[in-house]
């Protein structure tokens, strides 16, 4: 598999730290950051091939931050994680085009299927 650009977005710390963890031990770069206001400037920065966005940060939902880093850089995948079952903010989501939804407590093996999913429809 290819080395990704990844970016991390959750207000989790631990848990970002953890992700964090996973994706760089299966090679890709990976950058990550705690609040939303940080991911829209690290997003800009330069473009990530996929991005994994917290449902819920700092009081702003993650698909507003998502729907801001499509329009500049639509290529990137988009990732909605959450532990909560919103059906019309998710609903929403993947009418605005994230990419997927990942279910929160979530096996690392969901995480490498996703990452590798992406990389095979973009060969």
């Amino acid at each position: 598999m290819p080395q990704l650009k990844i970016l991390v977005v959750d207000d989790n710390r631990d848990f970002a730290d953890s992700l964090v963890d996973i994706l760089q031990l299966e090679g890709h770069r990976v950058s990550y950051v705690y609040t939303a206001e940080d991911a829209l400037l690290k997003a800009f920065e330069s473009p990530f091939d996929i991005i994994f966005i917290d449902l819920k940060l700092d009081n702003v939902y993650g698909t507003e931050i998502a729907k801001k880093i499509s329009a500049k850089s639509p290529q990137t995948k988009i990732v909605i994680m959450t532990g909560f079952c919103e059906d019309e903010k998710l609903k929403e989501a993947l009418a605005q085009g994230i990419d997927k939804i990942l279910y929160k407590p979530f096996k690392i093996n969901e995480i490498l299927q996703i990452v590798k999913s992406f990389t095979i429809k973009d060969t």
